[in-house]
């Protein structure tokens, strides 16, 4: 299972060492997955809507970029 934590998440001030050891705020990483969606499309094959999400393909890599939405640093992924 992946982990990822950023470097910039400030770890809690606690004398209790099962804690989670850091900020819970930067919880939340943008990163890349790969999925397969179903189009709505013009005669020539152009895209003008999409329907909605099919399936996934591929998902997240720990070697992907991973971004902090908090506070936008590459996070470290365990």
């Amino acid at each position: 299972m992946l982990h990822a934590v950023c470097p910039n998440a400030p770890k809690p001030e606690t004398s209790n060492p099962t804690a989670t050891p850091y900020d819970q705020s930067h919880k939340i990483f943008s990163t890349e997955a790969d999925v397969a969606e179903d189009w709505a499309v013009d005669a020539t094959g152009h895209w003008i809507k999409t329907l909605g999400t099919l399936t996934v393909l591929k998902q997240p890599k720990s070697t992907n970029s991973w971004v902090c939405l908090t506070c936008g640093v590459e996070a470290a992924v365990e």
